[in-house]
């Protein structure tokens, strides 16, 4: 059996500590050579966005180059694969979504066993996701979209990053909660699913705060409600979904 380095949804220096660590008891030292953060999301979203802060603060802490690399594809399963097959010597670790945790239920066959063949190293970065639409939605507020969504003639439709994404999960709980049925319709990452939202190929989708602020601020897309319970700063008037839901 392999033991591979993870991150579970943005890690941090923590993360490759805990590794450097464990390396600095054999006689070579740790790092000499470049480091991978694998991503198992396309670039653009909010996980690679986390990598990219990360990586060249982890280069001046390490001394060494820290290389960003996107795999994507089957929920995160493509990018975890490659995490899993390589050298488990600390210079490969995988910044990985929440997915990692459901996918054993959503995929009958996997090519890997999520809790065998991968170690978690930490946990880093809890992300507020926003409600969002195009900016010709009907709704102005959560309460009007709730309305609508009860009583549109067709489902509404939401955008993820893919099937099991958190985005996703939190697209269909949304629908249980307000006994609804709603369209998903899966992306291959959060950046290609907001274009097609500011496009208004389907009606709405969670995405990070992080992620969609830029698309906010500049009048793209508007923002109904917040998924968390404590304020965002850069969004002090939006609401959480909680309270309307």
């Amino acid at each position: 059996m392999k033991i591979n380095g993870v991150f579970l949804v943005a890690q941090c220096l923590l993360s490759f500590l805990l590794v450097n660590v464990a390396q600095a008891q054999t006689k070579e030292a740790f790092p000499n050579k470049p480091l991978k953060i694998i991503v198992t999301y396309p670039a653009g979203g909010p996980t690679d966005a986390v990598a990219r802060i990360l990586a060249p603060r982890l280069s001046i802490r390490f001394g060494q180059t820290v290389i960003v690399e996107n795999k994507s594809g089957a929920a995160g399963n493509i990018g975890t694969l490659e995490v899993v097959r390589s050298n488990p010597d600390g210079y490969t670790v995988g910044l990985i979504a929440p997915t990692l945790s459901v996918n054993p239920s959503l995929y009958s066959k996997m090519s890997f066993d999520t809790f065998k063949d991968l170690v978690g190293i930490t946990q880093h970065v809890g992300l507020q996701y926003a409600l969002i639409t195009n900016k010709n939605f009907p709704a102005k507020n959560a309460a009007e979209f709730v309305a609508l969504a009860k009583s549109s003639a067709k489902p509404l439709s939401y955008g993820t990053w893919g099937i099991g994404s958190h985005a996703h999960l939190a697209g269909a709980l949304l629908a249980q909660k307000l006994g609804v049925e709603m369209l998903h319709v899966p992306y291959k990452g959060a950046a290609p699913a907001m274009q097609d939202l500011i496009g208004g190929q389907f009606d709405f989708m969670f995405d990070s705060v992080a992620s969609s602020i830029p698309q906010i601020k500049g009048g793209n897309v508007k923002v109904l409600a917040l998924s968390g319970t404590y304020p965002i700063t850069s969004l002090p008037s939006v609401p959480s979904l909680g309270q309307t839901v």
